[in-house]
């Protein structure tokens, strides 16, 4: 009897309901994720490849800067082979265009820093039909490594010395048509025009002193890569994605940024994979 009355006077509570105010709070934060996250599930397969190789340029900047701290604060374009170096395989101020040109070697001094290949090989490179020449594959050792895994340019002079000049760039870069070095090119209309840069090519791009300076009007390719856009990475170890006026626009800077030789500017050498 005694059970049976504990029983009668004993209260289940239901569970307790969120609030208006829990529930608010929770709807706000669903609505925060899912601002974030929208814009990633948004991005094309080729706004993802171009962001990873955003991704590639900076590691790579970081290893120049990692090298660079053990060697003097030179990057591998400055020092010689025989200390380890690249300055005698590349074009510089210093050095014309060597026997054993190749680009590469710059990388291959670096193997510790970089540590990895894949940071050397843009996951959008991948046209075979490009005018730079086809680079479509990504090395899976230092010993099998070459141009044809390299999907960047590196500055003969570049120097942490000279943190706006232009250190690395994507490889599909070139000269426009009908453009003038004394009149503004159209950017962003004008396309690529005599991409010879291939085959272990250099370019070099010279400006002159004075007011009306301006770079010879090169720019990204249209047919490859990113589509009339590129990515590049500067000394200071920041890499941009820059529209055709925006690598112009750097361009400028890196020649305004280099050391004036007998009155003229530096001129800025891109070394070619």
């Amino acid at each position: 009897m005694a059970e049976a009355n504990h029983m009668k006077n004993t209260i289940v509570k239901p569970p307790e309901a969120f609030t208006l105010i829990e529930l608010l709070v929770v709807i706000a934060i669903i609505a925060v994720l899912a601002a974030q996250l929208l814009p990633v599930l948004a991005m094309t397969g080729k706004d993802v490849r171009r962001a990873q190789c955003i991704t590639n340029i900076k590691q790579v900047g970081l290893a120049f800067r990692v090298w660079g701290n053990e060697h003097g604060d030179n990057y591998p374009m400055a020092v010689s082979t025989a200390q380890g170096g690249a300055m005698e395989n590349i074009v510089s101020r210093s050095s014309a265009r060597p026997a054993g040109y190749g680009v590469t070697n710059v990388f291959c001094v670096m193997s510790n820093e970089l540590r990895t290949l894949k940071i050397l090989y843009c996951p959008a490179d991948l046209s075979m039909n490009n005018a730079v020449g086809a680079v479509a594959s990504m090395a899976t050792n230092w010993s099998a490594f070459g141009p044809g895994n390299l999907s960047y340019f590196v500055e003969g002079d570049a120097s942490d010395k000279y943190p706006k000049v232009i250190l690395i760039g994507d490889r599909n870069i070139g000269n426009v048509i009908n453009g003038s070095s004394s009149d503004t090119p159209n950017y962003g209309i004008l396309p690529a025009d005599s991409m010879n840069l291939q085959n272990a090519a250099y370019c070099q791009i010279t400006g002159t002193l004075g007011p009306t300076q301006k770079p010879l009007p090169w720019a990204w390719t249209g047919g490859d890569l990113h589509q009339d856009s590129g990515n590049f990475g500067m000394a200071d170890g920041s890499a941009n994605q820059a529209s055709l006026k925006g690598l112009a626009n750097a361009i400028t800077d890196t020649i305004n940024a280099l050391p004036v030789l007998s009155g003229n500017r530096h001129p800025v050498i891109f070394n070619m994979p």
